[in-house]
This record gives C-alpha cells, sequence and structure tokens, in this order.
C-alpha cells in the first residue's frame, strides 16, 4: 500500500501525481470522458459519463486496496488520469491505463513522463514487479509512449476489438521494473 500519501511530485517543474477523490470531479474532467476524439481508444467510449458516474468511479478507486487512480497535473491544472490496477501484490504485478484529457497538452510528452514517474512510484512504494498495459494497435501515439518508457510487446489478441466499424488487434505490452 502507498501509506496514505495521495501525492507525488517529480522533479520535473509543474508536474505531480495526486490521487483523486470526488472534489477533484470537474465538469471539465466529465467533457474529456464524453469527447470521442479523447476516449476513441478505449473502452469509455461505449460509456456516457455524469457527475455521478465519474464521482462513483472515482470515490470506488480512492478506497480500493488494489487500484491507485491519480490525477495528472501540469502547471496545476488537471490534465489527465492515470491508474496503476488492479493490482495483484501476491505476483508483484500490476496494470495500467492512462488518458491525457487536455488536447492543448497532447504530444508534448506528457504520457511519457507520466509514465516513467509512475513505474518509479510503482517499483519504489509497492515492490511490483511487472507492469502490463493494453491498446489498440492503431493507437500509434499510445504505443510510442510504452515503447519509449521500455516497454516491450508480449502479446496480440486478434480481432478482439470492433473499432471504427471493423475488428481490431488489442496489443499487450509488459515492463519488468525490478529482476
Amino acid at each position: 500500500m502507498i501509506n496514505n500519501e495521495k501525492l507525488f511530485i517529480s522533479n520535473e517543474d509543474n508536474f505531480y501525481l495526486k490521487q483523486l477523490s470526488k472534489i477533484d470531479v470537474t465538469q471539465n474532467y466529465i467533457n474529456w470522458l464524453n469527447d470521442y476524439e479523447v476516449v476513441k481508444y478505449t473502452e469509455q467510449r461505449h460509456l456516457k459519463h455524469s457527475y455521478d458516474s465519474v464521482c462513483q468511479f472515482v470515490e470506488q478507486k480512492l478506497f480500493s486496496k488494489e487500484n491507485y487512480l491519480f490525477g495528472i497535473y501540469y502547471d496545476k491544472k488537471h490534465i489527465g488520469n492515470v491508474k496503476l490496477g488492479p493490482i495483484s501484490f501476491s505476483n508483484k504485478k500490476s496494470e495500467i491505463s492512462y488518458i491525457i484529457g487536455e488536447k492543448k497538452y497532447w504530444g508534448k510528452g506528457l504520457a511519457t513522463q507520466t509514465i516513467n514517474f509512475l513505474s518509479q512510484i510503482a517499483k519504489d512504494k509497492l515492490n511490483i514487479v511487472k507492469l502490463l498495459a493494453g491498446t489498440y494497435d492503431c493507437n500509434l501515439a499510445s504505443i510510442n509512449v510504452l515503447k519509449k518508457n521500455g516497454f516491450k510487446l508480449e502479446g496480440r489478441i486478434t480481432k478482439s476489438v470492433y473499432f471504427e466499424k471493423k475488428q481490431i488487434d488489442n496489443l499487450v505490452f509488459g515492463k519488468v521494473l525490478i529482476d
């Protein structure tokens, strides 16, 4: 467990991760989740999000023992989210997922920085040995973020996702944090 730490400040200026709670749910955050362009490479694209549904999700993660949901903050602005979990403490592994909701921050390296920082937290605070991340084969930005962080392609689940009127592959990337 992360011993009640809610805030992780990076060595990089103006960048930090903060564990989300209900007070962090804003209309702007909800708008990201309802913006097809933002969520098109996630399963969130199938859902209509409301204040209540987002608060319920955030609170569920806040009180979970195997999931941590962090807001990505840049220049004191909530620009996206990253989730560590579900965590298997018995196997010392976790999944990760991430989204940059504020489009003006796309392509600026913040997702790469986030995954690097979250990997350090997983290793140093939780003793996680293995991280896994999934992405669609057409999500080149996410594939690049993972590769820049040392993740390797470990699997391809063929024709497993119906996306924009065709079946596509889901890719599974992994990274060993501790040898």
